[in-house]
Parts: C-alpha cells; sequence; structure tokens
C-alpha cells in the first residue's frame, strides 16, 4: 500500500485518540455499563494529550488537506483538541464509519470475567480460531476490517476523496494495527507481534508516504 501512496503522491497522518474515560476505567467498571462503547468521551488526559498533539503538529509544519474521523465520539473529541491547538480555521472533519473501531461484540462490552463465565464455548473457538480470523457474536474478524480499510484507501486513491493529497485520519488503536499491516505488508503474525508488544498510544502519530515516520508526542 506504501507503494500506491507514493505513486499518487499522497500521504496519510494517524493518530489515535486521547485517553478515553474506556482506558482509563477499564471495562470491568461497572459506571460504563450504561454508556455505549462509542460514546466514550475523553478524558481531561486525553484532552491535554490532544492539544499537545495538534502543537507539535503546528511546530513541525506538519499540513494536511482534509482530516477524517470515525464515527466514535473520542476520535472526534480528538481532532477537536488538535484542530484548536493547531489552527481553528482547518476545514470540517468528514466523519467517515469505515474508520470505526474493530467492534469485537461480546469481547467488546463485557469484562474478562464476564466473558469467562457467561461465553466459555466462544472462548475456546477464540483460543482455536485466532485473534485475527475469529468473529465474535454481533462482532467483526480482522478479514472484515481490513474489507473497511481498503474500501476507504480505494476512495483515496482514486473515488470519492481522491482529489486530497494528504488526509489526517483521527482513528482507533486496534483498527490502526490493521491499517498499519496493510501498508506495510505484514504478516497476520507480525501485527500480532506489534499489537502485544509496540500498539498504538493514545495521541501518536504516524505518516504514511513514502516511508513511514513516526512522531514522538512527550
Amino acid at each position: 500500500m506504501l507503494a500506491q501512496l507514493k505513486r499518487y503522491g499522497k500521504k496519510i497522518i494517524f493518530v489515535r485518540h486521547g485517553e478515553s474515560i474506556g482506558n482509563a476505567r477499564g471495562l470491568a467498571d461497572n459506571s460504563l455499563a450504561v454508556m455505549p462503547n462509542h460514546r466514550f468521551p475523553l478524558t481531561a488526559i486525553g484532552r491535554n494529550q490532544a492539544r499537545h498533539c495538534g502543537e507539535v503538529l503546528k511546530s513541525l509544519g506538519i499540513v494536511w488537506d482534509q482530516a477524517f474521523y470515525s464515527s466514535y465520539l473520542r476520535p472526534e473529541e480528538t481532532y477537536q483538541e488538535i484542530a484548536e491547538a493547531y489552527n481553528p480555521c482547518q476545514p470540517k472533519p468528514i466523519m467517515d464509519p469505515r474508520l470505526d473501531e474493530w467492534w469485537r461484540g461480546i469481547w467488546h462490552t463485557m469484562s474478562k470475567a464476564d466473558i469467562v463465565r457467561l461465553y466459555p464455548l466462544e472462548e475456546q473457538i477464540q483460543k482455536r480460531e485466532g485473534w485475527y480470523h475469529y468473529r465474535a457474536p454481533g462482532g467483526q474478524s480482522g478479514p472484515d476490517v481490513e474489507l473497511q480499510i481498503r474500501s476507504f484507501l480505494s476512495d483515496f486513491m482514486q473515488g470519492y476523496y481522491k482529489d486530497f493529497r494528504t488526509i489526517f485520519i483521527a482513528g482507533h488503536g486496534k483498527w490502526g494495527i490493521l491499517f498499519w499491516r496493510l501498508m506495510v505488508g505484514a504478516t497476520v503474525a507480525e501485527a500480532e507481534e506489534r499489537m502485544k508488544n509496540n500498539p498504538f498510544g493514545n495521541c501518536s502519530v504516524t505518516v504514511f508516504g513514502d516511508s513511514i515516520r513516526e512522531i514522538a508526542i512527550q
């Protein structure tokens, strides 16, 4: 995929959302049981992370033509904070649900203890099929998400978004792993290794173009 970006002279700036209440509390926190996952807001720390990210991007002179975010609240709020710190006059961002986090069905909305207690058979199936191919009830598999990513990239390269040269994506961590896998042509095993040992941190910045540039946000 990097070769295609180079061919079309395009770049993608990928930023994972800042710390959300889901990150801070964890799904075992009962207070989150009544709130939809897609409505988890940023914490005060997450907002500070995003504003600092915008300041760093501005200091480095990194620019983009158009920004995109998923249908979840946390990346939307992240971009709002980044744009405010960077330049409040940035073009209005576009919401695209193809950027939504990898939805893991029952695994996404329940604590590990509840999953083991209520769905022991599904846990066995997941272990058998593996993290990439397993599709939990009501959820997606890795290939499902990659089809969404490929559709979005097709629009960016030659379709509806083709007039943009450099885009900004405010997105999610696990989605980002699959996006990275497609960009660099990594194997499933390599993506799993990265997910375990080098995941995308809150408000981490990665620029995909002729090469990959990971920008440290301290």
